[in-house]
């Protein structure tokens, strides 16, 4: 069997196919060192998200990170600082972000179903974090079977403007 055909080699076709991939494998690469760097926000970033949170002055918020990496760690010192800028009454609480909310993909912002507060503040958050490039989500549920117990062994339902109710724990969990 003859090697030689007697037809130009494509190199042309090689070429781009190899470019193509080149580029592909460039792109993956950039991917991967965005998805392995830290959240940080950076001043600029800060200073909206605490503008946006301002109007939640005075109401309680926790932060944890679970798991408790490092970054994860860090991140939710950062997230209380700024929160704490915006004059909310915040906390770093890594009881109650695991017990409340649990493992999280992203953050996340759980509040009280019923409280309309919490929801708002849960919800500005997550969209002021969202639109500085931080995946967040707000999520309703929060401590609702012990308030439910609560109220058929008190037999009353709970003052819906009580402070305790309007709390949001926010959960810094894993980036990837």
């Amino acid at each position: 069997m003859p090697l030689w055909t007697g037809q130009p080699l494509a190199y042309p076709t090689v070429q781009k196919t190899g470019a193509a991939a080149e580029e592909r494998a460039a792109e993956a690469t950039l991917e991967v060192a965005r998805l392995r760097a830290p959240r940080l926000l950076n001043a600029e970033q800060q200073a909206r998200i605490v503008d946006k949170m301002h109007s939640f002055a005075g109401q309680r918020a926790s932060v944890g990170a679970v798991p408790p990496t490092f970054e994860a760690a860090t991140f939710a010192e950062q997230i209380l600082r700024i929160l704490k800028g915006a004059n909310i009454n915040a906390d770093l609480n890594q009881g109650a972000a695991e017990v409340q909310v649990g493992l999280a993909h992203g953050v996340v912002a759980r509040y009280f179903t019923f409280s309309d507060k919490g929801k708002e503040l849960a919800q500005a958050f997550a969209a002021a974090l969202n639109d500085e490039g931080i995946l967040c989500t707000a999520v309703n549920g929060l401590m609702e079977v012990l308030i439910k117990n609560r109220e058929e062994k008190q037999n009353s339902s709970l003052n819906k403007s009580d402070s305790y109710i309007q709390w949001v724990i926010i959960v810094i969990g894993d980036k990837i």
